[in-house]
């Protein structure tokens, strides 16, 4: 793309390159992703890539939803009080709470939900879906907005087995 900015116009003439130009800021990339990481030093960052190209920077804030369900979902994380140094339970649950939220504004959410956490001491866990769907029941049931009694206990539990640990 340097290379093309920087000599495309004496190559092609402007006529074609202003076009060939024009054709570049039209194409969408049909999706749009989130990445998130840790530096070496173990600073936590967050970014986000539009379908456009563009990439936004979330650090600041900590979090970031992206999709058709990202201002619902981002409303639901705001008012939730969500912290990113909150107990990890608690921050499964709040973007747990955040992905259903979205699934009710919206009808073109999907209802499936895969939970994977990742911390950057290198801990990785992968739980069986029944947790999620216990969230949501529970969410659906008692919550709205209020976190269900003993819901964090559960999560805890399930992912833990042991007393609770910082997300970040």
């Amino acid at each position: 793309m340097q290379t093309f900015i920087e000599t495309g116009r004496k190559r092609f003439g402007s006529i074609i390159f202003e076009d060939v130009c024009e054709k570049i800021f039209q194409v969408k990339l049909g999706f749009s992703f989130l990445v998130c990481g840790f530096s070496e030093d173990g600073e936590p960052h967050i970014f986000s890539v539009a379908d456009t190209g563009e990439i936004a920077v979330h650090d600041a804030l900590g979090f970031w939803c992206i999709g058709t369900g990202r201002s619902p979902a981002l409303t639901s994380l705001l008012l939730s009080g969500y912290k990113q140094y909150n107990e990890c339970e608690r921050v499964i649950y709040n973007v747990l709470e955040a992905k259903f939220v979205a699934d009710c504004v919206t009808n073109t959410v999907g209802k499936s939900t895969f939970l994977h956490v990742t911390s950057f001491t290198k801990w990785r866990i992968n739980k069986d879906l029944r947790l999620v769907s216990r969230v949501r029941k529970a969410w659906e049931k008692n919550g709205k907005p209020k976190i269900p009694d003993g819901i964090l206990k559960d999560i805890r539990r399930d992912i833990f087995d042991s007393k609770p640990k910082k997300a970040i």
